[in-house]
């Protein structure tokens, strides 16, 4: 089968089309779109299954119970590299959303370049999914999971829930948005707040004021990590790492901070 990510905060008649276009034939979701879901079902008529993930409902059974109905054996799951395993929404604010396909080759591809990108050694990350993980930032997620890490997932990047959570998990790593980063930094008291725990605090998915960014690195530490992707990659393309934030012990030149996996010469 193939993962349609589908965000719950959508307008429901653009996640109507995107799972009736990409046929989907199974839905899980939690009890808190149950209402949409319900409005959905007779407009879906090619999904097969209903699950509720944390709630028992008359039409779909909870995720405890239809698991328990599943044979306790692994089922054989033949498979080729090139097989597509993700297919995602994208582009819908230029016409209606298209389905966009990846192969266990390029998410494959994806986690090794990220594994080189930003090493643990014998170290198990602890990943803070704060951003929408039916987007791009979800896959993030995954190589944590890839090396036997923990995900902690937040319902929403509220900024003093996401600090909390930071120092009481021992977070290692996470993805925010520059809008997102400029709302931590405005928190009066940022600067004495423990974030030694962070190995790599990564960003994108738009351009980052370059003072912010410096203003980041002097709260934050060395853990700023930049980076380019688009979901016909699976995830992200390029990279700026903490160690390229910086020259001869210096912060870089605003060319270098400017850019995303550049080198300055």
């Amino acid at each position: 089968m193939v993962y349609i990510p589908v965000n719950g905060r959508n307008a429901s008649v653009e996640n109507q089309y995107v799972l009736d276009a990409f046929d989907c034939e199974a839905l899980f979701f939690t009890q808190a779109f149950a209402p949409i879901i319900e409005e959905l079902r007779t407009t879906l008529p090619n999904v097969k299954l209903w699950v509720c993930i944390d709630a028992e409902l008359p039409w779909a059974p909870s995720l405890a119970t239809w698991s328990a109905s599943q044979p306790s054996t692994l089922p054989r799951v033949d498979y080729d590299m090139d097989d597509i395993v993700t297919l995602s929404a994208t582009g819908g604010t230029t016409g209606v959303p298209k389905g966009v396909m990846n192969t266990h080759r390029a998410f494959q591809t994806y986690f090794a370049q990220f594994m080189i990108a930003f090493p643990y050694g014998a170290q198990r990350p602890v990943n803070l999914a704060a951003a929408p993980m039916t987007h791009t930032a979800g896959m993030l997620s995954l190589p944590c999971t890839a090396r036997g890490g923990t995900v902690v997932v937040l319902p929403k990047p509220d900024p003093m829930l996401l600090l909390a959570t930071i120092v009481r998990h021992r977070v290692t790593e996470f993805f925010l948005p520059p809008t997102v980063i400029y709302r931590l930094l405005d928190i009066p008291g940022i600067e004495e707040r423990d974030f030694s725990s962070l190995k790599y605090f990564l960003y994108g998915a738009a351009p980052m004021s370059v003072e912010k960014l410096k203003r980041a690195i002097e709260v934050f530490g060395p853990v700023m990590a930049g980076g380019y992707g688009q979901t016909e990659a699976a995830a992200s393309i390029s990279y700026l790492t903490p160690a390229e934030h910086f020259v001869n012990g210096k912060i870089a030149s605003d060319e270098r901070l400017s850019s995303v996996g550049g080198r300055t010469r």
